[in-house]
């Protein structure tokens, strides 16, 4: 052979070199650290590595040629991967560090990223999507041992730094309640994590309260324990001893109650140590646990330290407390006199005596007894600004057996020394039901020898030493009193100002006023204020009958008043007020209008009435009527007001028909974009919920679609458009449209979406949608197909669930793309569920969730009505959360037995 016809040692060492490469090459990929498959671009698997074979636990041939890498994801990462990764890799080339979860054949979840490119063959232009997979189990690993490295390290430093916490937080600590706080937010941490409180005794009462808070408070002891007996326990405290019970067994034969009080607080175990002032048990610091434990030594010296370091901090506090005591209310009655100068109207000088004046004094609750001008009845009022914060004013008469009245009637301070005397003496007493009542004090409120009313304070202390001190709250009811009489005298002056102030808001609410119910709201809420009416109703013309009003909004007006006044026809009296030149009428006794009044205002309470027509040119708009309690009420500036609201009235009601009017035809305009759904076979039930995100418009972004063949075959479609709002809604009504088209030619579910593949592709705002198309025919084969959307979820009769994966394609208008068709059977019984990606997405629920709980209420969902409703089934997806995206869904049912006729 010549050298022209065989290759040189060159070549063929180049050539050998070639291969071994490409040798080493595949070795590297087959069994590195790391799995690697390639696929085509629908994500059929071409070749997959031994490493990611391995940790599947699955063979070669189950996978190449017969699986998608999709099929090897949990299912919301199947839906992660259509909707995210194949638009990525097939617009970009590439997605990078993708957190998925592989399922294995064991159906372990294993933890990955993923890294996927798309290549390119240059000589066929064959594309492949090549995908490396790394293990992220350790790395997850790796980060929790460092943070409970972390956390061990911190935990031992705070046990070194427990004793120096105390000791330095105490020196800073000057009332009880910061020694307090200062030692059991400290001192929790001394003792291998046990829960600490501080417990301060009250030996004459025989009680013990607890002054300190522990970390997980739920469950724990109450907040004060009783033992009149006192005990062993008690005794052995009192001696200087620590209590120790390291297991509830063995202590409750020698510590019986306290035990108990352990097993209802949920603990196992504790250490009591005794807090004593010069040799007297003042109280207790606790140690517990939730389990048995076994104190040591060491322990117990720790808990001894630390109540004597306790005890020391609290005495200190307790003279310094004292001290300023003497000093506060000094300065306090000082600032309340200003605080009360300051105050102008009656209302001010209340929140002043009932919550300042409650704070000055150390009381723990207030009420203001103030007597009418009748002298009978006494108003109760608990809050500053009267009946605000929830807490309406009580109204009482001065013979009820409340200590208030009583201070009121003996015009003489009246003092109980318990909640159980005051209940027992003063049961109608309203300060009962403050959470934390001791000794109640009642003080006269004076003016000169007139008395005014009462101020009733009530302690958290009982017994004669409470937190009041009576002579500063003598003086206090004195300024308080001196102050209510002048409030009193500019109450009326005020009152006018705050109406006038009311009556510019309702104008301005008028002008602002776009709808009849905007107007109606503004008069009848803010209007009843401005006027000081008692009762309003606002009637307007009935747009279909303009011989008739009705009741548009009400205020004041009793139930059966209402229910008695819907309409009134234009007749007889309203023929001429509402003539030409209507005016308006005022009523300050018997009239020609009392029958209309009585009919539409009622008899309660009805001193004066205004009775205002509205009308426009030669058109009647309609009417309001407002009652008065007193005669006198309708002064000149009232009743020139009152047609001032009249005319303003009229003005707004002309501009909000034009509104309604228009908001009516846009209404129309988009419920036309809204499906609907026609007759149906007998052996169907279809239920449908469209819930727009927006509030303001009737359509979203979502759509359905239900078509009813004459050989009782049915065509679903349902979509969601990228996008909310307007535009989004808009881009709906296209896609729906081409969707009801292609469900009308095409021969199949594949074809359906293929048609709307190629729409997409042409339409703007379309593009990235997913649909979903499902027929069934009247015997009940199906068949459906699927564009990036989720997967539909099946339920048998037996109340098992699937969810349908298959027929996948990409979002409308990605790629080109071959559609096809997956199958499925429905027997009588059996249900489908299609719905768009809101129903399962939101904020706080990944898609595995969502999906796991839309399969439990499929599952669970009874079909009394013969199949599965999909507004319910909305429901209790969202179990009252707001929803955050359009949802559509549409729940199709073969009926188990022919309906009754």
């Amino acid at each position: 052979m010549s050298g022209t016809d065989s290759p040189s040692d060159g070549e063929a060492a180049a050539d050998h070199l070639a291969t071994s490469t490409h040798d080493d090459l595949t070795r590297v990929l087959d069994s590195g650290p790391v799995g690697f498959v390639i696929t085509d671009k629908s994500g059929v698997i071409e070749w997959v590595n031994t490493t990611l074979l391995d940790w599947l636990g699955r063979s070669r041939d189950e996978l190449v040629g017969k699986r998608t890498f999709q099929e090897l994801l949990s299912a919301g990462g199947r839906i992660y991967y259509d909707t995210h990764v194949r638009p990525m890799v097939h617009m970009r080339h590439l997605a990078k560090e993708i957190a998925l979860e592989l399922v294995c054949a064991d159906d372990r979840r294993l933890s990955v990223l993923i890294n996927a490119s798309l290549r390119i063959d240059d000589e066929t232009g064959v594309e492949t999507i090549e995908t490396f997979v790394v293990d992220a189990t350790q790395r997850r690993e790796y980060e929790r041992e460092l943070l409970r490295g972390r956390e061990l390290a911190e935990r031992s430093e705070a046990r070194l730094q427990v004793m120096y916490d105390v000791a330095s937080g105490l020196a800073e600590a000057m009332t009880v309640d910061e020694v307090i706080s200062v030692v059991t937010a400290r001192a929790t941490r001394s003792i291998n994590e046990a829960r600490c409180a501080i417990w301060l005794i009250d030996a004459a009462r025989g009680t013990a309260a607890r002054g300190g808070t522990i970390p997980d408070d739920e469950g724990g002891p109450p907040d004060e324990l009783d033992f009149p007996d006192g005990g062993p326990a008690l005794d052995q405290l009192a001696a200087g001893g620590v209590v120790v019970i390291g297991d509830l067994e063995s202590g409750a034969v020698d510590y019986p109650l306290i035990s108990q009080w352990m097993s209802e607080a949920g603990m196992k175990s504790a250490a009591i140590a005794p807090l004593l002032a010069n040799g007297r048990l003042t109280g207790a610091m606790t140690f517990g646990y939730g389990h048995a434990h076994d104190f040591d030594e060491a322990e117990i010296r720790a808990a001894m330290a630390l109540a004597n370091q306790a005890e020391q901090g609290l005495e200190r506090a307790r003279v310094l407390e004292a001290e300023r005591r003497s000093k506060r209310h000094l300065e306090s009655l000082l600032e309340f006199t200003k605080l009360l100068s300051a105050a102008l109207t009656l209302d001010e000088v209340i929140a002043t005596i009932v919550d300042r004046g409650q704070e000055l004094l150390g009381a723990t609750g207030s009420r203001l007894a103030l007597l009418d001008a009748t002298g009978h009845t006494v108003r109760f009022v608990r809050s500053g600004a009267a009946g605000s914060n929830g807490h309406p004013d009580l109204e009482l008469s001065l013979d009820r057996r409340s200590i208030g009245c009583e201070a009121i009637r003996i015009n003489f301070p009246v003092s109980v020394e318990s909640r159980d005397e005051l209940a027992h003496l003063y049961p109608d007493s309203p300060i009962l039901d403050h959470p934390n009542v001791g000794r109640v004090v009642a003080m006269p409120l004076r003016r000169g020898d007139e008395v005014l009313g009462a101020w009733v304070l009530a302690d958290s202390d009982s017994g004669p030493g409470g937190a009041v001190d009576l002579t500063v709250f003598g003086l206090f009811a004195e300024q308080a009193g001196q102050a209510t009489q002048r409030a009193a005298l500019h109450e009326t002056e005020a009152l006018a100002r705050a109406q006038a102030d009311v009556r510019n808001e309702v104008s301005a609410a008028l002008n602002g006023a776009t709808t009849i119910a905007d107007v109606g709201r503004s008069i009848t809420l803010q209007g009843r204020a401005a006027f000081n009416a008692t009762a309003i109703a606002f009637f307007v013309l009935d747009p279909d009958d303009p011989s008739v009003l009705h009741l548009e909004t009400h205020s004041g007006l009793e139930e059966s008043t209402v229910a008695a006044a819907q309409t009134i026809a234009i007749d007889g009296q309203l023929v001429q007020l509402l003539d030409r030149k209507p005016s308006p009428r005022f009523v300050d006794g018997p009239s020609k209008f009392d029958d209309l009044l009585d009919a539409t205002l009622g008899t309660r309470r009805r001193g004066a009435a205004a009775v205002l027509p509205l009308r426009v040119a030669e058109h009647p708009l309609g009417l309001i009527l407002m009652s008065f309690a007193r005669p006198d009420a309708l002064s000149a500036s009232i009743r020139s007001a009152l047609s001032g609201l009249a005319a303003e009235t009229n003005v707004a009601l002309v501009r909000a028909r034009e509104h309604d009017s228009d908001h009516d035809v846009a209404t129309t305009l988009q419920r036309s974009l809204l499906p609907s759904i026609g007759d149906v076979d007998e052996q169907w039930l279809v239920t449908t919920s469209h819930e727009p995100w927006s509030e303001l418009l009737e359509v979203g972004g979502d759509l359905f679609d239900v078509t009813s063949f004459d050989d009782g075959r049915l065509m679903l479609v349902v979509g969601d458009v990228v996008g909310h709002g307007l535009a989004a809604a808009a881009a709906m009504g296209l896609l729906r449209s081409a969707a009801k088209m292609q469900a009308l030619v095409a021969s199949s579910p594949a074809e359906v979406i293929h048609g709307l593949h190629e729409f997409a592709r042409v339409t703007p705002g379309v593009r990235f949608s997913t649909v979903c198309c499902v027929e069934v025919l009247a015997d009940g084969a199906a068949r459906y197909s699927c564009a990036g959307h989720p997967y539909p979820v099946l339920r048998r009769p037996d109340g098992s669930t699937e969810l349908l994966d298959g027929g996948r394609s990409p979002l409308l208008g990605v790629v080109e793309t071959e559609t096809t068709d997956a199958t499925f059977h429905m027997e009588p019984g059996t249900s489908i569920v299609v719905y768009t990606d809101g129903l399962i997405e939101r904020r706080g629920l990944v898609v595995d969730e969502g999906l796991e709980r839309l399969r439990e209420l499929v599952s669970e969902a009874d079909g009394a009505t013969g199949g599965l409703d999909a507004p319910s089934l909305v429901d209790a997806m969202f179990d009252g959360n707001d929803r955050e995206d359009d949802v559509v869904v549409v729940c199709l049912t073969r009926r188990a037995s022919e309906p009754a006729g």
